[in-house]
């Protein structure tokens, strides 16, 4: 099933919840989209056969959809049940999804008789409500739009989700096949407007699970789980589908708005597309923006197009400037660690109970009140605390910034966490001791509630970072992100890269003087342990010789899994070393393995006996 759990699929079925398996309108027209893709993705880089092989497929399933799936009698794509159903019978009720195929194009243009479906969209026993789409029509014996709280029901609530893609196919349907009976640029913007009125909670903008009907009312809407349940389209309905932004393979720019002749203007500002800068205006009689009357492109800030009237244009642009050292990983985040254990490690002097260290390297960046996703020193009886990053035992990193991203509740009414009065970086050095980083500039200059400062400093090499912060006497400081932005990687030879810069899964990082960064990774003895080396550049896509340097303390040879983008590998033999366990002298072992032009990612996982890997080098 596709997400929709207690739907009209299932609730007929043994397993309501989860029950109905069998062959969805969604999931096929999705399958067919993407083996179209796959094929013209496959054209672009001329091979032929893996194209006419998603070609073949695509032509499969799309036939597919429409003998098996659509019913003339009830002018509808249907659900069909997998399992003890073998005479194909389909299912009883319409469901939403089966609006989905016109987005990808499924219906033949020249058959009029799948036109018929959308007068259901705006039958009030079919899906046509206040806030509607329903997930499924309201004639069904399993729907029910009275929920006021329940979580997982797809028999009747509205389902931002479903809705967009219900948009996104309405304007295929207009643009593609052209307007019909029901279907125009006025239908289309009742059902746009419609998904708008629902994007609100107490007059404020917010997106839940589900949506009642008929009420002004989030039906799935737990606390601090719905609050950023943000999976709809929206932005894409207004961008792609109203004001008609239509990506295209090749080096053109083409907008195709749906937009009334009533509406006397609209503007879509600094778009980024193909490497280009793009704004496109409408503007009637030329006295909204005082460019002049009518449709205009700007491209790169420089007027490119224009035409008196709304409607399709098609602009040719120059190919963007393609710099492949662009896609080549230069700058790490050596604060960031979604993990929540291990390293880089978050520390504070204080710590308010609701709230965590780990969220504020967590990589992601929330000034809500709720969800929390932050660390605050809320009710710390201390005027002063900080906030430090540990990059590992032995990993001296070199930097000079900091981000901070300043959370605020105070500025938003809800709480007593606000801007501190005072920031400042503090590193430890050789000796030990925390010391202040010198020529600090901040920018801005003055904290900005729930924004985010840079705070820059003179080079420093250092395995441990602090923000120290100084707060007023009603107040207390919070962070949703700190971000430490240095080059990387840090070696002393191209090609090098070390294995505590890389993904560490059941392992850990140790401290070492020998090892050639200070640091190693052991104890990878589980039997799913690994590191992952990411961002391995090259110029060339050909085989290579890689050097793995390691220590084996036991008198007994290991193996390992060597495997290059997890799909070629090989097992690799590390002998005893002489100086044993967390000691490196530069002993390596040779694998050769195919590499991709550009980022590669290496990957070593635990095979016989043990071995501490310290780096790779990649031979050029």
């Amino acid at each position: 099933m596709d997400a929709m759990e207690y739907s009209a699929s299932s609730l007929p079925t043994d397993d309501p919840f989860g029950g109905g398996v069998g062959y969805r309108p969604s999931f096929n027209s999705e399958m067919y989209a993407n083996a179209i893709a796959i094929s013209k993705i496959a054209r672009m880089n001329n091979d032929v056969r893996t194209a006419e092989e998603f070609e073949r497929r695509a032509a499969l399933i799309r036939q597919g959809i429409l003998d098996h799936l659509w019913n003339d009698q009830r002018t509808f794509f249907f659900h069909m049940f997998r399992e003890d159903n073998p005479n194909n019978e389909l299912l009883d009720s319409r469901e939403e999804i089966g609006f989905f195929p016109w987005r990808f194009g499924v219906p033949p243009q020249e058959d009029s008789k799948y036109d018929q479906a959308w007068e259901h969209l705006f039958d009030p026993q079919g899906f046509n409500s206040t806030y509607g789409p329903t997930t499924c029509e309201q004639r069904s014996p399993w729907f029910d739009g009275n929920q006021t709280a329940q979580c997982c029901w797809w028999n009747g609530n509205s389902w931002p989700y479903s809705t967009g893609h219900v948009i996104n196919s309405l304007a295929a349907l207009i643009k593609n096949y052209g307007a019909k009976n029901v279907v125009n640029v006025n239908t289309f913007l009742e059902v746009l407007h419609k998904y708008a009125e629902t994007q609100y909670k107490n007059d404020k903008p917010y997106v839940a699970e589900c949506h009642s009907p008929y009420r002004k009312l989030w039906v799935c809407d737990s606390f601090n789980h719905s609050e950023h349940y943000a999976h709809s389209t929206y932005i894409d309905n207004v961008l792609g589908d109203l004001l008609g932004i239509e990506p295209q393979s090749d080096n053109t720019f083409v907008i195709s708005p749906l937009i009334p002749s009533s509406w006397s203007y609209f503007i879509v500002e600094n778009l980024a597309y193909h490497g280009h800068n793009i704004t496109v205006l409408y503007d009637s009689d030329g006295t909204r923006y005082n460019t002049g009357a009518g449709m205009k492109i700007y491209l790169n800030g420089e007027l490119a197009a224009s035409q008196p009237e709304l409607g399709r244009m098609s602009l040719n642009i120059p190919p963007p400037n393609v710099d492949e050292s662009y896609a080549r990983k230069k700058v790490e985040n050596y604060a960031a660690n979604a993990n929540s254990f291990g390293y880089p490690m978050p520390n504070a002097s204080y710590s308010s109970d609701y709230s965590s260290t780990w969220q504020a390297v967590d990589g992601r960046i929330f000034y809500d009140s709720v969800p929390s996703n932050r660390w605050t020193n809320w009710n710390s009886p201390n005027q002063v605390d900080w906030f430090s990053v540990d990059f590992g035992p032995g990993r001296s990193k070199t930097l000079d910034q900091i981000k901070v991203y300043v959370y605020s509740d105070v500025v938003t009414g809800q709480g007593e966490v606000d801007c501190p009065t005072n920031m400042v970086v503090e590193f430890l050095n050789s000796s030990g001791d925390w010391e202040q980083a010198q020529n600090q500039v901040s920018t801005p200059s003055t904290c900005i509630p729930n924004d985010v400062m840079t705070i820059e400093f003179d080079p420093v090499k250092t395995q441990k970072v602090r923000i120290v912060f100084s707060r007023s006497t009603f107040y207390f400081v919070g962070i949703t992100e700190v971000e430490i932005w240095a080059p990387w990687p840090q070696v002393l030879e191209e090609g090098t890269y070390e294995a505590e810069d890389g993904y560490i899964t059941r392992a850990n990082m140790l401290a070492a003087d020998t090892a050639s960064g200070g640091s190693y990774v052991g104890q990878i003895d589980a039997p799913d342990a690994s590191v992952e080396f990411t961002g391995i550049w090259v110029e060339e896509e050909k085989e290579y010789d890689v050097r793995v340097y390691y220590s084996n303390g036991i008198q007994e040879q290991a193996t390992m899994t060597v495997s290059a983008n997890n799909v070629h590998s090989q097992v690799a033999t590390f002998p005893p070393t002489v100086n044993g366990w967390g000691q490196f002298d530069d002993t390596f072992v040779t694998v050769r393995l195919p590499l991709l032009r550009g980022n590669n990612a290496l990957i070593c996982k635990h095979g016989e006996n043990f071995v501490e890997l310290d780096k790779i080098l990649v031979i050029m």
